[in-house]
């Protein structure tokens, strides 16, 4: 089965990149002694050995996913092509906003797709097929993946050295959790070769600014509707059905968008009984159709602007991002059971408060399956 991987050689301060990466300097100012590892004069045994790594990737790899900027930056008449000349020969899949006719150069297939992290994926593994990887090129395309829960691989060349500026491979990752099994680490001459298995998202314990184990928790709450699981399924991703249950008992929800595609961001309103408007974002991470949905919910502005909950004056017991997993499962023929996790909160009262909210928001939920 194929892995999504990231491979990428790194400076010890972080930086893929020098300074001022562009079409004639790919790597920047000084990047290139982040490969002065695999260039330079070195013994028959190093040699070899920095081949099989190399050579790892280029046979196992069957698709590329990459930014449109790194796209600009690779861009030449010869397609993408090795400092030595060698052209790979990868279809590549361009992430990117724009509309564009798929174009081959040299031996390289370029398409260009806009439909985010989940239909770019998509299309890279049917490419690869079941036995090839899909890398990933490019510091913003692989922190998207990143936090979208996507990455299976990551091989980090860690080259001793500080750059001192360029692109950062990670940031921007946001403050939750990724646990790494470390599989493999080859030390030598200039570099240290670390590979990592993407085990899970870590939501459980972290550890404060004093050292003190701070225990978070997690939310559970489940349900079996007398629906059939399209229904329910249907209820998350149709604009009308939301707001026919969003919000506790005594509000209403006047608005609804809904962009339900992995990437995508829906921006959701309750309104209290008093008019006072409340608004979340729910950013889409996983969608397995009739099965899971796992995004991050946010409070935020009318505008789907981060707002941080703590100054709309609520509990500092809420986390700023609300990792949220909710499963589906069809119990006969016209039953589901349904299950909603959410992750993170620091207070039991804002677990018993944010859970007594949700028990409700499915109570209105289950009467809105039986009004259809």
């Amino acid at each position: 089965m194929g892995k999504v991987t990231l491979d990428k050689s790194m400076s010890l301060d972080g930086f893929i990149t020098g300074p001022n990466p562009e079409p004639d300097q790919p790597l920047g100012e000084g990047g290139d002694r982040l490969f002065a590892w695999f260039m330079v004069n070195q013994s028959e045994e190093n040699f070899i050995r920095d081949n099989e790594i190399i050579g790892e990737a280029f046979e196992s790899g069957g698709a590329v996913i990459m930014g449109k900027r790194s796209f600009e930056i690779i861009d030449g008449p010869e397609g993408w092509v090795a400092p030595d000349g060698t052209a790979f020969e990868w279809p590549v899949f361009v992430l990117t906003h724009e509309v564009r006719e798929p174009l081959t150069k040299g031996k390289t297939p370029f398409t260009f797709v806009s439909d985010g992290v989940g239909g770019t994926l998509e299309q890279a593994k049917a490419a690869a097929g079941d036995d090839k990887n899909v890398g990933l090129m490019g510091a913003n395309v692989a922190q998207q993946f990143i936090k979208a829960g996507l990455v299976d691989e990551i091989q980090i060349h860690l080259v001793p050295d500080f750059l001192g500026g360029g692109v950062r491979l990670f940031d921007h990752l946001g403050t939750e959790q990724i646990e790494l099994e470390s599989t493999r680490v080859i030390k030598a001459p200039g570099v240290t070769h670390l590979r990592f298995r993407v085990v899970k998202q870590k939501g459980e314990m972290t550890m404060a600014d004093d050292n003190t184990t701070d225990t978070r928790r997690d939310l559970v709450v489940t349900r079996l509707f007398d629906a059939p699981i399209e229904q329910v399924w249907h209820a998350w991703t149709d604009p009308e059905h939301v707001m026919q249950w969003w919000g506790p008992t005594g509000f209403t929800s006047p608005l609804a968008r809904i962009d339900f595609r992995e990437g995508g961001t829906s921006l959701v309103c309750m309104r209290s009984p008093e008019g006072q408007d409340l608004y979340n974002t729910w950013t889409y991470r996983k969608i397995v159709p009739m099965r899971r949905i796992e995004f991050i919910q946010n409070f935020s502005d009318k505008d789907g602007k981060k707002v941080d909950p703590v100054e709309m004056g609520m509990s500092p017991g809420i986390p700023l991002d609300v990792r949220h997993v909710v499963t589906f499962e069809a119990v006969g023929d016209d039953k589901t059971e349904m299950a909603v996790t959410e992750y993170g909160y620091t207070s039991d009262q804002i677990v018993d408060l944010s859970k007594a909210g949700l028990e409700q928001c499915l109570d209105k939920m289950a009467e809105s399956f039986a009004e259809a």
